[in-house]
């Protein structure tokens, strides 16, 4: 499955749609690093974001952009193989949680 680690990386991004890992890597974040932090981290400006704080949503990561694959593709986080229900800016991560971002066809339902 997608969600398992690859190596000892804790962060990854995966286009399902070409069905490709664009990225996986290790990426130090402390204990109560919001996702998004890691994300801004882990990805040194190679992605477009609105909004800040506990709103902001993520359109556009290593040059995978929403809407690309159809009018519902769009980024999903998942940590530890679960897909939160709050957005990347309002989830606290702890030690050794994985982050796996996924560009999804539906990325709305």
């Amino acid at each position: 499955s997608v969600s398992k680690p690859v190596g000892s990386s804790n962060f990854q991004v995966y286009d399902s749609v070409r069905g490709i890992y664009l990225t996986s890597l290790s990426v130090e974040f402390s204990q109560g690093d919001s996702v998004a932090a890691a994300t801004m981290k882990a990805l040194e400006g190679n992605f477009r974001a609105s909004g800040s704080g506990d709103s902001i949503y993520f359109s556009r990561i290593l040059g995978v952009a929403e809407k690309s694959a159809g009018p519902l593709s769009g980024w999903n986080y998942y940590v530890n193989g679960q897909k939160p229900s709050i957005s990347a800016g309002a989830y606290h991560l702890k030690e050794g949680d994985v982050i796996l971002w996924k560009f999804l066809e539906d990325g709305v339902n």
